[in-house]
């Protein structure tokens, strides 16, 4: 009488916990050999288990952790001369309009 085909589910969760006999393993084995694209399902579970597991051993959870501060994208004198430079076309553009409403060109 032949046992039963391994549930691969089970398979792959005890390679993950460590617990797989050899027989285990083998049958594990032969069903990767058997269905290649199995491979991409245990990929997938080894991913998932290490995030779990360093979320687990994380020191603070994802919600703790505060958001980082915005860059500063200008520094103080960059901006000074920016507002300046706005001042000035600023006042530019009021005396060459007092001009025109005055009727002097």
């Amino acid at each position: 009488m032949s046992e039963p085909p391994p549930d691969v589910e089970v398979l792959i969760q005890q390679y993950l916990e460590g617990m797989l006999t050899e027989k285990d393993a083998e049958q594990l084995l032969e069903c990767l050999r058997k269905q290649p694209e199995l491979g991409e399902r245990l990929l997938g579970h080894v991913v998932m288990d290490a995030m779990l597991r360093a979320s687990k051993n994380a020191e603070t959870p994802l919600e703790a952790v505060p958001a980082p501060l915005p860059r500063r994208r200008l520094s103080f004198a960059a901006l000074s001369r920016a507002a300046a430079q706005a001042s000035s076309i600023t006042r530019l553009g009021s005396a060459a309009q007092h001009r025109l409403v005055e009727g002097r060109p």
